[in-house]
C-alpha cells in the first residue's frame, strides 16, 4: 500500500493531502481534521473508480476511469458538478475540471524523483500542488488533487457566501 502526501496551496491557505493508495481503492483525508474531507474510492474489475468525497450528507460522489495515459470522470451528480478530464505525456500531467467557463486547468510535472509538483488554476487565480515522493501513480494523484482542490474550493466560497 502506498502513501501519498501532499499539499494544495500554500503553508496558510492551503489543504493537505493523506491518502493510501492500492489495486484496490484509495482511501484517506484532504484538508484538516475540521475543515477538510473524507475520500474513499473503490476500484473495480472495469477499471473504473467510484466513491464519496465528503460525508453523506455534505459530499459528493467520485468517479472515474483511468485508460492508458487518459483520465474522464465526473465529481458531483449530473447537474451540479464538474466534469475531469486528464493526460499524461511523458513526465506532464495536464487537462481541466470543470467546464469552459467554470473550472481550472491542471498542470503538473512528474519529476525523477515520484514527486508530482505543479499547478491547478491559472498563474494569477490558482493553487501549487505537491506530492512528496513515492506516488505510484502519477495521473491518479493528480485526479485526486484535482477533486480535493475542486471540492475545497467550492466549501470555501459556499461559507463565505453564507456568512455575508
Amino acid at each position: 500500500m502506498a502513501v501519498w502526501r501532499g499539499r494544495i496551496g500554500g503553508a496558510i491557505a492551503g489543504w493537505d493531502i493523506a491518502v493510501e493508495a492500492d489495486a484496490a481503492g484509495i482511501r484517506g483525508r484532504l484538508g484538516g481534521r475540521i475543515w477538510g474531507a473524507d475520500l474513499r474510492l473503490e476500484h473495480d474489475a472495469e477499471g473504473r473508480w467510484a466513491g464519496r468525497m465528503g460525508g453523506a450528507i455534505a459530499g459528493r460522489d467520485v468517479e472515474f476511469v483511468a485508460d492508458g495515459g487518459r483520465l474522464q470522470g465526473r465529481l458531483g451528480g449530473a447537474v451540479i458538478g464538474a466534469d475531469l478530464v486528464l493526460e499524461r505525456s511523458g513526465d506532464r500531467v495536464t487537462g481541466r475540471i470543470g467546464g469552459a467557463l467554470v473550472g481550472f486547468d491542471v498542470d503538473v510535472a512528474v519529476r525523477p524523483d515520484g514527486s508530482v509538483a505543479g499547478r491547478l488554476g491559472g498563474s494569477l487565480v490558482g493553487y501549487d500542488v505537491r506530492f512528496k515522493p513515492g506516488v505510484s501513480d502519477p495521473l491518479l494523484a493528480t485526479a485526486v488533487a484535482a477533486v480535493a482542490c475542486w471540492e475545497m474550493v467550492h466549501r470555501r466560497r459556499v461559507a463565505s457566501g453564507a456568512s455575508s
